[in-house]
């Protein structure tokens, strides 16, 4: 299993990104599937494969790296598909832009994952695996800040909550950030604990 990690992490993620597409917003807002088919559960898969493989740097970067290629190519496949057998909706040309610059976005992703859980899981430190891991929690945190609760206070401005469709709407994009905020303090507490446990931190 552990073996297939990336591979089915990528897929997994890959196929969600291309359901969140497919399926009403309120469904997939209230499910949480926009935020797991996202920035946030890329980032956060990334830092789990990173995790698993973090005796060795380079196989921790390419292991992430090769995990969110794979979702990347998952998603985009689908959509030049589309794009050819049904109805296109967006140029190639535009696609594989998005493609190159998501997979540029990746292997940035995946150096800092690496990175960060390269450095927990081999310091000495108690002071500094916690700043690290305080480093990445915030991070996160701005990510959903940037992604999420900026569009949404833009959102609301120029909305009419008052309606039922648009009060509806409000109340999805809360449920994503709450969502996100409790996913990424789920991951990162699992981390800590299980750090703990393994005697890393002296």
């Amino acid at each position: 299993m552990r073996k297939y990690l990336p591979i089915i992490m990528g897929l997994l993620l890959g196929v969600i990104s291309i359901i969140v597409g497919q399926i009403p917003n309120g469904i997939r807002q209230f499910t949480g599937l926009t935020i797991i088919g996202n920035h946030i559960g890329y980032i956060l898969g990334a830092l789990i494969v990173a995790w698993v493989y973090a005796k060795n740097w380079v196989k921790s970067f390419l292991l992430s790296s090769f995990m969110l290629t794979i979702a990347n190519f998952t998603y985009y496949a689908f959509i030049f598909a589309f794009n050819l057998l049904i109805v296109q909706t967006e140029s190639h040309m535009s696609n594989l832009i998005g493609l190159i610059s998501w997979l540029a976005i990746s292997v940035a992703v995946s150096a800092m994952a690496a990175t960060a859980i390269w450095l927990v899981r081999h310091l000495k430190s108690k002071l500094l695996c916690y700043g690290i891991f305080a480093m990445v929690y915030l991070g996160l945190l701005g990510v959903i800040y940037l992604y999420k609760v900026r569009f949404i206070i833009n959102w609301y401005g120029a909305s009419r909550v008052g309606d039922f469709f648009e009060a509806w709407r409000f109340a999805g994009y809360i449920f994503e950030i709450v969502f996100a905020v409790a996913i990424t303090t789920v991951v990162v507490a699992v981390g800590l604990r299980q750090l703990s446990k393994e005697d890393y931190m002296v």
